[in-house]
This record gives C-alpha cells, structure tokens and sequence, in this order.
C-alpha cells in the first residue's frame, strides 16, 4: 500500500454542460495526468477535486484558463483492488480517532485509490501506514 500526502486541486466552474470536459481537456491537452476526480453541483457552481501528477502545472493551466483554484492537502492511497480494502483503511481511521471532512474513491485494472480530506493530515498518514 502506498500513502502519500499531496495537493488536490478543487476547482469551482459555471454550472452548466461542459465544464467537466473543459477542465479535463485543459489538463490533458497539456500532458497532465489526472490520478482522481470528483465532484458535483451546488449553489449554481460545479465543484470539481482533482489529484494530479503535477499540481502546480494543473493550478497554472486552470487559473489561466480562468477558472477560480483552491488548494487542499490531502491523503492519496494506492493499494490492490481486493474485497474489504475500503473498510480496512476506514476501520484504521477510525481507531485513531481521525474525522474525515471528505474522501472519494475508485478501483480499476487490481488498482483502488482513495483521496482522503482531514485537518489531521500528518496523523492521518501515520495511521494509514
């Protein structure tokens, strides 16, 4: 398993068909890979996390492309795809008594990854270890 502190990227757009392309496309058209994303709608804006391999080039694309950038240390774990793997990292977060303010979540090819948002970063990472 692998735990790693790094940067996600949130990104706030107009709320309206196409952005998620815009942003991706943006990021891709300049060779920046995009590990993970989520993201949703809320108050007439979309809401976009992304982890990358290289956010300060992603931060500089989309502050260009003018779109409104924060951001947010976060926790990413890489791990073999296996049955439980989700509970198990849960079951180790809370054992050390760490509140999540966010975490998203994909698995694909034996891979799953998981983006983990708390104000405990450096303690989220001990525990996950």
């Amino acid at each position: 398993m692998k735990v790693a502190k790094t940067i996600q990227v949130r990104v706030y757009t107009p709320d309206q068909p196409g952005e998620l392309s815009r942003v991706l496309s943006t990021l891709a058209g300049s060779k920046v890979n995009v590990i993970a994303f989520a993201g949703y709608a809320q108050d007439q804006r979309g809401h976009l996390m992304l982890v990358t391999d290289n956010a300060g080039k992603a931060i500089s694309l989309l502050k260009a492309a003018g779109y409104e950038i924060r951001e947010e240390a976060v926790v990413l774990v890489t791990d073999s795809d296996v049955l439980g793997s989700g509970a198990a990292l849960a079951a180790k977060i809370a054992k050390a008594g760490i509140n999540l303010t966010g975490s998203y979540a994909t698995s694909s090819g034996g891979t799953y990854v998981t983006v983990f948002q708390t104000a405990d970063i450096d303690r989220l990472v001990a525990a996950l270890k």
